[in-house]
């Protein structure tokens, strides 16, 4: 689990906003657009991507987001190459694939996204502002995803990143690790994973509902995890809830693709 706060993130809309991403220029969300500000650090237009920090905003109902999905992610500080590389597989026959990073530093509002053709299977981010906000390998979180079609209706499915620094050794992945942030302080996360075969039918319980036993989970903190995945059974639902320390409950669910 890490250890630092992380700022809120706007994303309650992020499910439809996401389905309908799919051109490959870079697209900004005019949500965060219009709470960026003037600066040279702000989020805007930046030719392949849109980038920069933006201003807090309040109000959401509590919930749990999916922040970050990685394959492997080393220990790589941005401020020592200039730049990293997204590196995915996406199932045959996918759209374009959006991708996000995010700071998870307490009160750094920071936001990169870009959209590329599924079979370019790489997008190299620049780290210049990066190094200008300084924000250091554990304050990032990636993530990729494709629209699919699966039993006849349309799902956001994630694909894991391997995240690539520079020239040197990227050490080995020890599995998916995901990352979620809560809103609201929580007293337990609950997880269960489901795997399913190239069909998505004859689901496997890989991990049945249980408790992460991390102890605390304050809000706006990355609790981040670990999921063993097969190569030979591509498709995988991750269902959470959290039970929310002053009463009530919040939940997420996501399915990812992987294959190796």
């Amino acid at each position: 689990m890490f250890v630092k706060r992380r700022a809120v993130l706007i994303g309650l809309l992020f499910l439809q906003s996401a389905l309908a991403s799919v051109a490959v220029h870079a697209t900004c969300d005019p949500n965060l657009a219009r709470l960026s500000g003037k600066d040279d650090l702000a989020y805007q237009d930046r030719g392949d991507r849109c980038e920069g920090t933006y201003a807090l905003q309040v109000g959401a109902s509590p919930y749990i987001q999916l922040v970050s999905l990685t394959d492997r992610f080393p220990n790589v500080e941005p401020r020592t190459v200039n730049t990293l590389d997204l590196v995915w597989r996406a199932p045959a026959n996918a759209p374009a694939v959006q991708l996000r990073g995010t700071s998870l530093k307490y009160q750094l509002y920071y936001r990169m996204d870009a959209a590329r053709p599924a079979s370019d299977r790489r997008f190299r981010w620049p780290t210049n502002l990066l190094k200008s906000v300084d924000l250091l390998r554990r304050e990032i979180g990636v993530l990729s995803w494709t629209p699919v079609t699966m039993a006849r209706h349309r799902q956001v499915v994630y694909l894991p990143l391997t995240v690539v620094g520079g020239p040197g050794p990227q050490g080995e992945g020890r599995g998916i690790e995901a990352v979620v942030v809560p809103s609201v302080e929580l007293s337990e996360v609950y997880c269960s994973i489901t795997r399913y075969d190239r069909n998505v039918d004859h689901p496997v319980n890989v991990m049945p509902r249980q408790p992460l036993r991390f102890g605390a989970y304050p809000a706006d903190a990355p609790i981040a995890f670990t999921i063993s995945a097969r190569a030979t059974s591509p498709w995988y639902l991750v269902e959470l809830s959290g039970v929310v320390a002053t009463g009530g409950s919040v939940g997420t669910r996501f399915w990812f693709y992987y294959e190796r």
